[in-house]
């Protein structure tokens, strides 16, 4: 979800976001009603090689949804490995399919992880928490 990245070196070739429009996955360049989209699918795959704090991974969490996600930093940061989604190595497309799978065959688990998504990930991590948060330090005593 978002913008298409043109110019960064490691980008999504414009083939890769072709060949996306070829299958049940897809590409969502941008949305205004950004809930209603996560609510009408059932697994993030983020498979980003860098990021500083992934917002689709925090906007899905807060809808209840599960995320697939790579293993670099900012992105492992956000998914707790097997309790809120799974971690997979980058270009690891036979991982991804096999828990795409898992997810399609169990859709308890995906339930689950989804539920602990919002609870772990989205609640503490939300925009309220963290400004409260922030207020908080620089309460005087």
């Amino acid at each position: 979800v978002g913008p298409t990245d043109y110019e960064h070196p490691d980008r999504l070739k414009k083939y890769a976001i072709d060949s996306l429009k070829q299958s049940s996955v897809f590409w969502i360049e941008w949305v205004s009603n950004i809930e209603e989209t996560y609510a009408n699918n059932d697994v993030l795959v983020f498979m980003s090689h860098r990021e500083g704090g992934p917002r689709a991974i925090l906007e899905a969490a807060a809808t209840g949804m599960p995320i697939i996600g790579a293993n670099t930093v900012g992105v492992r940061d956000l998914i707790i490995y097997k309790k809120t989604g799974f971690l997979v190595e980058i270009h690891n497309i036979e991982n991804i399919a096999m828990l795409l799978i898992q997810y399609l065959e169990s859709p308890r688990m995906r339930k689950e992880h989804g539920d602990c998504a919002r609870k772990l990930i989205a609640e503490p991590l939300s925009l309220r928490n963290a400004s409260n948060a922030q207020l908080e330090m620089y309460k005087l005593s």
